[in-house]
C-alpha cells in the first residue's frame, strides 16, 4: 500500500458539519514506521513497546510523543520556514488590532511564541493569560521563554478534550493545532467553544494545505513521526464545526507562509 493511500481518510460532508474522518488508529504499516523512527532516535525496545501501548489505547498520545522530540528544534524550524513570520502577522491582525480584553486562553501555546509576540500588549491591559499545552517538553520551553516578559500568566498541561468545563475566557486562541488533533475533531472543538464566555471570541490560526516543511533543523525521523500524527482538516470543514457548536464567523484573513501554503486566521464570536 502506498503512503498516500495509507494516510487517506474517509471524509464526508453533511449539513451538520460533523467531522467523519476515520483516523482513530494506526495501521500495522504505520506502526512499523513508528518503530523505525523511534529506533533512529535512540529509543530502547522496552520504551518503544510502552509508546506503542499508549498510542494503541489513545491515538492522541502520538502527538505528545512527536512533539517531545520536535520541541528542542521547534523554534528554529518554525522561524526558518516562515511559519512564525505568518503567525506574528495573524496575531497583529486578530489579537492586537482587535484590542481584546479580559482573560485569554492559549489552548496550544507550544513554546510560547504567540504569547511572547503579544506580551507587551497583554501586559498593558493586564490581561490574565492561561498558557496550555498537551506536551510537557513544549510547555517547559514556554515557561522559560515567557519568564520576565508575560506577567499575569498561568501554565497548564491539559488535553484539549478535557479542558475544565467550569472555567471560561473572553478570548480563546488556537494556533497550529487542529491538524495535530486526532479525528474526529468534534470533541476538542466542543471543549474550546465551551471555554469561550458569552460575548467572547475564539481566534483560530491554522495552515492550509498542511505540510511538514523541510529544514536543516528537522531530522528525517522527526519528520516521519509528524507525518504519522497529522490528520489535516479542510478550512471549510473546520469552520462548519465551529459554527455547529455555537460560534459565529466574524472575520478572516490569510498570511503567506511560503509559495505552497498559507496561514488562515479566523475570528469567531459567541453571542449571548
Amino acid at each position: 500500500m502506498s503512503r498516500a493511500k495509507e494516510r487517506r481518510t474517509v471524509r464526508e460532508r453533511d449539513h451538520t458539519g460533523t467531522d467523519t474522518s476515520l483516523t482513530k488508529a494506526l495501521t500495522p504499516t504505520q506502526m512499523k514506521r513508528l518503530e523505525k523512527a523511534l529506533r533512529r532516535m535512540g529509543e530502547e525496545e522496552e520504551k518503544i513497546m510502552t509508546i506503542k501501548t499508549e498510542i494503541g489505547s489513545d491515538i492522541a498520545q502520538l502527538t505528545r510523543i512527536c512533539f517531545r522530540f520536535f520541541a528542542p528544534v521547534y523554534d528554529r524550524h518554525m522561524e526558518k520556514t516562515g511559519h512564525y513570520r505568518a503567525l506574528r502577522e495573524a496575531l497583529d491582525a486578530f489579537i492586537i488590532k482587535r484590542q481584546i480584553a479580559g482573560s485569554l486562553l492559549d489552548v496550544s501555546c507550544g513554546t510560547g511564541e504567540a504569547l511572547l509576540h503579544v506580551s507587551d500588549f497583554l501586559n498593558s491591559l493586564k490581561i490574565d493569560v492561561t498558557a496550555n499545552d498537551f506536551t510537557p517538553e513544549m510547555l517547559d520551553i514556554a515557561k522559560l521563554k515567557l519568564a520576565g516578559f508575560l506577567r499575569n500568566v498561568t501554565f497548564t498541561s491539559s488535553d484539549i478534550r478535557t479542558l475544565p468545563s467550569e472555567v471560561q475566557y473572553e478570548t480563546v486562541l488556537c494556533s497550529y493545532s487542529m491538524h495535530d488533533m486526532p479525528s474526529p475533531k468534534d470533541g476538542p472543538i466542543q471543549r474550546m467553544v465551551a471555554a469561550v464566555k458569552l460575548g467572547g471570541r475564539l481566534v483560530s490560526i491554522e495552515e492550509w494545505p498542511c505540510a511538514v516543511t523541510n529544514s536543516e533543523h528537522l531530522t528525517t525521523a522527526v519528520q516521519s513521526l509528524l507525518r504519522l500524527s497529522e490528520t489535516p482538516i479542510e478550512r471549510t470543514m473546520l469552520r462548519a464545526l465551529y459554527e455547529k457548536y455555537g460560534l459565529e464567523h466574524v472575520e478572516d484573513g490569510s498570511f503567506k507562509i511560503d509559495d505552497n501554503h498559507f496561514l488562515y486566521g479566523t475570528v469567531y464570536g459567541k453571542k449571548g
